[in-house]
C-alpha cells in the first residue's frame, strides 16, 4: 500500500512508532492514550473537530484521557 506525504508527514513529527489507524489527509488527530500514539488523517480541520468530540465522549480505549487528545495541521502538500 502506498502512502500519501500525510501520513509520512505525521509519522516524522509524531515517530515511528506512531501508528496510523485510517484516513488521509492534512489534519492529523493525535490520541496518545493507552500506551500508544495513535491517529487518523483527515481531509477537513472540521471533519478531525467532529471526530474528536465523538472519541472524546466514547474513549478510544480502557486508559483514555481525552483531554489529551489533539489535532495538528500537517506541514506541506500532498
Amino acid at each position: 500500500m502506498t502512502r500519501s506525504s500525510w501520513y509520512q508527514n505525521a509519522v516524522n513529527l509524531l515517530g515511528d512508532d506512531a501508528i496510523c489507524v485510517f484516513g488521509d489527509g492534512r489534519y492529523a488527530l493525535v490520541t496518545p492514550c493507552c500506551d500508544q500514539i495513535a491517529f487518523s488523517l483527515w481531509k477537513t480541520q472540521r471533519e478531525a473537530v467532529e471526530y474528536k468530540k465523538r472519541l472524546s465522549r466514547l474513549w478510544c480505549c480502557g486508559d483514555c484521557y481525552p483531554w489529551n487528545h489533539y489535532i495538528v495541521k500537517l506541514r506541506g502538500r500532498s
